[in-house]
């Protein structure tokens, strides 16, 4: 099943990228809803795999480090905020 979500969080945040990057018309709402799969699916995929969750930590703050500007937006700073947060759900989830 993780592969699925893997897959899924893939798929959605491609997607997600190219509405963005090039001028294509989309409501709103297609909009949120890939950005909730790609929370859901990593949500997921960080709670169940904790090597998953090191090696996305580590692609996240080093990308950061070697370029600040591609956090520039709200939605993409926010993962940086809230992988922390994903350890101590993933944490959690080991102990249980």
């Amino acid at each position: 099943m993780d592969i699925l979500y893997a897959v899924i969080g893939g798929v959605s945040a491609k997607m997600y990228d190219d509405i963005v990057d090039t001028p294509i018309e989309v409501s709103e709402l297609v909009k949120e809803c890939l950005k909730g799969l790609q929370w859901i699916s990593l949500t997921l995929l960080c709670v169940r795999d904790f090597n998953f969750l090191i090696a996305i930590y580590g692609y996240v703050y080093i990308n950061y480090l070697s370029n600040p500007d591609a956090f520039a937006s709200p939605y993409e700073f926010s993962l940086l905020v809230l992988v922390p947060l994903f350890f101590i759900l993933s944490l959690y989830s080991g102990l249980s």
